[in-house]
């Protein structure tokens, strides 16, 4: 892989780089610092779980949308 100033280029598509922009800027972050945080939650869930991301996207989006309906989550143990 091409290596410049210590960084590594990736190259991704430009729908992709496009969405990274805009919440970048919608943000107020640097795509960079985005693009370092968004990588590493991914390796998180990959490594820590058996749940694919998009998996626990659907599962997370439920539970907030259940929350804002008023349910009220109680531990079991």
């Amino acid at each position: 892989m091409p290596r410049a100033r210590g960084a590594s280029l990736v190259p991704i598509s430009d729908e992709l780089l496009k969405e990274i922009g805009l919440l970048a800027e919608r943000t107020g972050r640097p795509v960079r610092s985005l693009v370092n945080e968004i990588l590493r939650e991914a390796i998180e869930v990959f490594s820590n779980t058996d749940v694919r991301p998009e998996e626990a996207m659907k599962d997370y989006i439920a539970l907030h949308e259940l929350k804002r309906m008023g349910f009220t989550f109680i531990p079991l143990k």
